[in-house]
């Protein structure tokens, strides 16, 4: 029967432990194969020959004298001594001390794993106790651990059994809890209904109307039992149903609440509300939240339609991805199609910092083709002329405004999006639209723009009234129109019954319209220059709008004098009354205008590395905005922070912008292309998630050089120094690219301490933190590559990114060049990968390095690309030039000999393949036709002593080709393929020869006859007796013709090949075992003469081979052979025509003789007819052993 092996001696680790291991195996080998009886030196042997090759190193170190060496015994005692003082003690114990009960481990496994252990820490009699000890400290369950360290009597058995226990209840306790759990739950349910609709039977008859909740229902069921009035403050009433006088309460804030997200309104009449029933307005009645009109989406005419297929995202994402799809399936605002249409757009998908998603249609193309209609919004003349006058103030915001608005059923089939679950439609108006803004206005204004003293803007409706009771009347008409028409508020931004409220970007009260504070306090802001740069920087803004400061030359006079050369920069109280008179200036009407929505909108923006700074123009400066950055943004990259200066800009100026046209200045021009890019091939996460929050308004951006950025360059410079929080939503991940970043937090501690003790990234994130050099020039060689991607760079918790890939430091180059290839991918694989997720200088050329010098690669590597054709040279008559090979089939073995010119075929059968076959068959041929001048053919038997000397003698020279390369004697193979076709087709062979030598070669018209004799040939079909006569052709015109077809073939054949370099002497190389396809070291001897691409090579195991270059490639590795076994070629005496041709030439003789006894030897042991194959190999390593070589 057969018996595994055991598996090797592994001399790493705890060797004791291993060699234990291995002889307790060994022991179990032995005795299933019954070897345990035979001699010690057969045990010996085995033994060895079990534990491999670093086992039998060992064995020769040992100090055993030849009798010793073979007794079984003192060989596995020495192993013994060799092995066991390799163990410590100290670190074995270590490891059982610290073995604890894993997650989920059952305490049968643990028990196992500390037994293994305290095997090896010697312990002696104590080792019950103290793997005792261990499993007691080392559970999990808490409560069991504090029963075992009460009981006096616990041994090792005890703690076991009571583990085992404890263990077995757990799970049968889960397992009940579990079903009581499931049973429970529908009885609870059940009888609840049941409850109830018995009660409902019961007391169907005894309802009446209740004062405390002006309801009807039964006794004992009243539903303001325990509930607290809105009015009065005291209990058992609804606040509808109080008796006592309403108490007017000023209410200054309105607090944010969590809950319900639908609009609740009051049943009854009220001629005033307080804060606390303006609440009670948002708690009774259920509002769905969509107004009767629906929105129709029309096209441009010839606009082509745009399908995204649906892009992949994260596994770890996907389930939620799935519930949130089915949440707004269920909430109406999107369906499942199993139809789109021609529009598909990309879904993004939005993380949040709690797990949940957020879903936006991506419709960048859908937006090109929407052709606009365009409303009339109000401008500010409109809203201030309304509000003159006014005293009382509520502004309310329609909740999830675009999704109270339905879609027609074609613009629904417009909205469509395509997911990993297939494609949805959305029901209700996305955002995102081109034309939402305006249609959104356009239905509100429908729905309340009727009512007095009502004012809208987009999502914003102001109630504006002159008293308080005017002011209560027209809120209990919007809300009354609000329940009428199924319309939702947003509770949460509520501003309730103000004197003065702040709205679409400008302040208004009793005494009229007022500009925002916020409108000049960044010119405010503008601090006094400490030097000369920082003076240019304040001159230049205040150049710029020298047009609109009177006296410009005069008020400036006294801090332009500080620019003079002959004059030292000193700051002091005059310049600063001089400055802080610009200000006041630049903060009036002389310089500010007034925004006017009737003329176009241009911002500037800008970033610095420490802040922020915007401007709105109409002509002339109309709103200013600065603020500081926090410290997670000072990390961003430099077009990251001008994109957040963008965002911040939209933000602070929305009411003036949203709905309209707007031009962005910026003087970061890699953001036009960003902007420009659909939102899944911005590259950085962060750009994304800034990008989207631009993603409903209508930016037109544009470049200028930031040296003509006057105002928006000082204001990011010199910012507002408020506190400035960090934004919630950037802390969401964007799933709408397949790219995920994270990292153990052991991998970013190492990259963090690395990254600091790089002195190039630590001066790349100064670069990012204060601003980049102006000019190239300026940066240090090793940072320059990084020049090209100063926009791109980002610092994200002390970790150093490129886009969305980690910067390496130096020090960890090798270990992420080891994680990349420890699966030995291929090159092209292993620079994509690590194209995804890292970056470090010269990473491509790096990861070829380490792919080229892999030997484990270069072994298993793939065969070499086809080298152009080399095509023999066509005779200028027949038999000239033939080619041979042998056939075997049908288990004779026949000779093929083909001519070059004539392409004429023989086949002759041969007793067997032995060069005497061979000479006699080839012999016969020649007498026939004649010698020709060159003999092609494989190696053996052509390259047989007696081949090489008949051929001498017959006076024409064999040329062989390489072992394993038959493309190199291609017409000998054609002429193989023909007989074997032939002799599978026909039983009549010669009639089949007869039958193609008389058949017209293809392209010549010419049959081999007629090249060959110059005649026909007579066969069985009837021929014209004059086409027999003999013939004579133009041999030159034939072999222009032969080669014009040659070189046709060598065209085709050519197209996908690759020239490689020729091999030089003593070059390393590796050669392509035959038998595995498997490369292995090598070196070259030399090249083999008068036969291109064909070499003399010297193996790993010494053997001197021929081989053709298509076997053969350079080995930069460094897995090379034994410097020991190479030889110069010069000391060689090789045989370049041989397989193996370590047997020198005057040795053939002797090699001959052996051979023909091993032929004898070897056909008498086969059955008579049996086709042998002499392996000549063999008889290479024969002939070394009888010292003939």
């Amino acid at each position: 029967m057969d018996v595994r092996l055991p598996e090797q001696m592994k001399f790493t680790g705890n060797i004791s432990e291993n060699f234990k291991l291995f002889k307790q195996n060994f022991e179990i080998f032995l005795l299933a194969k019954g070897k345990q009886e035979v001699q010690d030196e057969v045990k010996v042997a085995l033994l060895l020959n079990c534990m491999g090759q670093e086992a039998i190193n060992v064995y020769n170190t040992f100090s055993l004298n030849e009798a010793e060496k073979k007794q079984y015994q003192k060989v596995i005692d020495e192993f013994g001594k060799y092995c066991n003082p390799k163990k410590n003690v100290i670190y074995e114990r270590y490891m059982f001390f610290s073995r604890k009960q894993e997650e989920g481990e059952g305490i049968d496994k643990f028990v196992t794993d500390l037994k293994k252990l305290a095997e090896s820490c010697e312990f002696n009699e104590q080792k019950d106790s103290l793997i005792r000890d261990r499993i007691v400290l080392g559970i999990t369950n808490l409560r069991l651990q504090e029963r075992l360290l009460t009981r006096e009597d616990l041994n090792l058995e005890k703690a076991i059994n009571e583990c085992r226990v404890a263990e077995i209840s757990k799970l049968q306790i889960d397992e009940v809890q579990k079903d009581q759990k499931q049973v429970y739950g529908v009885r609870k349910e059940e009888r609840r209904g049941y409850e109830k609709e018995n009660k409902l039977k019961k007391n169907e008859g005894n309802k009446f109307d209740c004062r405390k909740c002006l309801s009807k229902h039964g006794p004992k069921q009243c539903k303001a039992y325990g509930q607290k009035c809105f009015k009065c403050g005291l209990v058992n009433h609804f606040a509808k149903a109080c008796t006592r006088k309403p108490v007017k309460k000023e209410v200054k804030e309105v607090s944010k609440e969590k809950g319900d997200d639908n609009v609740n309104v009051d049943k009854f009449f009220v001629n005033s509300i307080n804060t606390q029933n303006c609440k009670a307005l948002y708690k009774e009645v259920d509002i769905k939240g969509k107004c009767p009109q629906k929105c129709s989406i029309k096209l441009k005419k010839c606009c082509q339609p745009v399908a995204h297929p649906a892009r992949r995202v994260p596994l770890a994402i996907k389930e939620e991805l799935r519930k949130t799809l089915n949440e707004l399936e269920q909430k109406g605002i999107i369906s499942k199609t199993d139809s789109p249409g021609d529009w598909v757009s990309n879904l993004v998908i939005i993380e949040k910092s709690n797990g949940s998603l957020r879903l936006c249609l991506n419709p960048q193309d859908l937006n090109k083709a929407i052709q606009r209609n365009f409303y009339t919004i109000p401008t500010i003349e409109d809203i201030s002329s309304k509000l003159c006058n006014k005293s009382w103030f509520t502004v309310l915001d329609f909740k999830d405004g675009f999704y109270q608005v339905e879609l027609d059923h074609k613009s629904s089939e417009l909205c469509t999006f395509s997911t990993v679950f297939g494609c949805y439609k959305f029901l209700r108006l996305p955002f995102g639209l081109t034309n939402a803004p305006e249609y959104f206005q356009k239905v509100n204004e429908e729905n309340f723009g009727d009512i007095e003293g009502v004012i809208i803007y987009f999502d914003d409706l102001l109630i504006a009234a002159n008293t308080e009771q005017e002011h209560d009347a027209i809120l209990k008409k919007v809300i009354e129109r609000a329940q009428m028409l199924n319309i939702k508020f947003n509770q949460t931004k509520l501003q309730y019954k103000v004197n003065e409220v702040n709205y679409v970007g400008h302040v208004f009260c009793k005494d009229g319209m007022k500009p925002s504070k916020d409108r000049v306090k960044a010119i405010q802001a503008i601090e006094n220059p400490t030097n000369l740069k920082e003076l240019q920087r304040v001159l230049g803004m205040l150049n710029y709008l020298r047009g609109f400061i009177p006296n410009f030359a005069k008020v400036t006079s006294p801090i332009r004098e500080l620019l003079r050369k002959d004059v030292h920069f000193q700051w002091n109280q005059k310049h600063t009354e001089v400055l802080n008179k610009l200000k006041d200036i630049l903060a009036s009407d002389l310089v500010l205008g007034t925004f006017q929505s009737d003329k176009p909108i241009v911002i500037q923006t800008d970033a610095s590395k420490d802040g922020l700074g915007c401007c709105l123009m109409q002509d002339k400066p109309t709103y200013h905005g600065s603020r500081s950055l926090t410290a997670a943004e000072k990390n961003y990259s430099q077009c990251e922070k001008e994109l957040l200066a963008v965002v911040f800009a939209v933000s602070k100026f929305h009411h003036f912008i949203y709905g309209r046209d707007v031009k962005i200045i910026t003087d970061n021009k890699p953001l036009l292309g960003i902007m420009k890019k659909d939102l899944s091939k911005v590259p950085s996460p962060r750009l994304q998630r800034l990008k989207l929050k631009l993603i409903r308004y209508n930016l037109n951006f544009e470049y200028c050089p930031g040296k003509h950025m006057y105002i928006a360059d000082l204001l990011s410079r010199s910012y507002i120094k408020d506190e400035v929080q960090d934004d919630p939503d950037m802390k969401e991940i964007v799933h709408s690219i397949e790219k995920h970043f994270s990292i153990s937090e052991e991998r970013r501690a190492q990259f963090e301490k690395a990254i600091q003790h790089d002195s190039d990234l630590s001066k790349l994130i100064e670069y990012i933190k204060n601003g980049w050099p102006k000019y190239f020039k300026m940066i240090p060689n090793s940072l320059r590559p990084y020049w090209q991607y100063q926009n791109d760079i980002t610092l994200s918790n002390n970790l150093l990114l490129l886009k969305d890939r980690l910067i390496v430091p130096r020090t960890l180059i090798q270990d992420m060049l080891d994680l990349l290839h420890e699966t030995h991918f291929g090159m092209t694989k292993t620079k994509q990968r690590a194209k995804e997720m890292l970056y470090w200088v010269n990473m491509n050329a790096e990861i070829e390095k380490l792919i080229r010098n892999c030997q484990i690669c270069e072994r298993y590597s793939p065969k070499l690309c086809k080298e152009p054709m080399i095509p023999h040279e066509i005779p200028n008559r027949p038999f000239k030039k033939v080619a041979s090979d042998i056939c075997d089939y049908g288990g004779k073995s026949y000779l093929i000999l083909m001519d070059y010119y004539s392409k004429w075929l023989e086949i002759k059968q041969m007793k067997g393949k032995t060069s005497y076959d061979v000479i006699n068959a080839l012999k016969e041929i020649f007498s026939i036709h004649g010698i020709p001048d060159e003999l092609i053919s494989d190696n053996m038997p052509y390259n047989s002593y007696e081949c090489r000397q008949f051929a001498k003698q017959w006076n024409f020279k064999i040329c062989t080709s390489s072992p394993h390369y038959p493309k190199s004697n291609g017409l000998a193979e054609k002429g193989v393929g023909i007989a074997k076709m032939m002799l599978r087709k026909d039983q009549d062979l010669m009639l089949s020869l007869l039958n193609y030598r008389t058949t017209p070669i293809v392209g010549l018209n010419l049959t081999p006859s007629q090249l060959l004799m110059g005649r026909n040939l007579k066969t069985k079909i009837p021929i014209d007796e004059n086409k027999l006569l003999p013939n004579s052709y133009n041999n030159s015109n034939i072999k222009n013709e032969i080669c014009r077809k040659r070189e046709l073939d060598k065209k085709y054949y050519d197209l996908n090949c690759k020239v490689r370099n020729s091999f030089n002497e003593g070059q390393f190389v590796v050669i392509q075992n035959q038998n595995n396809n498997e490369w292995e070291a090598g070196q070259i001897v030399k090249p083999v003469p008068d036969s291109p691409r064909s070499y003399i090579v010297k193996d790993s195991r010494g053997a001197i081979v021929r081989r053709n270059s298509s076997h053969l490639k350079s080995s930069e590795s460094g897995s090379v052979i034994d410097q020991n076994t190479c030889c110069d070629s010069a000391d060689q005496n090789c045989d370049s025509s041989s397989e193996i041709v370590s047997v020198h030439q005057e040795n053939e003789r002797p090699k001959r003789q052996i051979k023909n006894w091993l032929n004898l030897k070897i056909t008498n042991y086969f059955k008579k007819g049996d086709v042998v194959s002499m392996d000549y190999y063999m008889l290479g390593l024969i002939c070394s052993i009888f010292d003939m070589t």
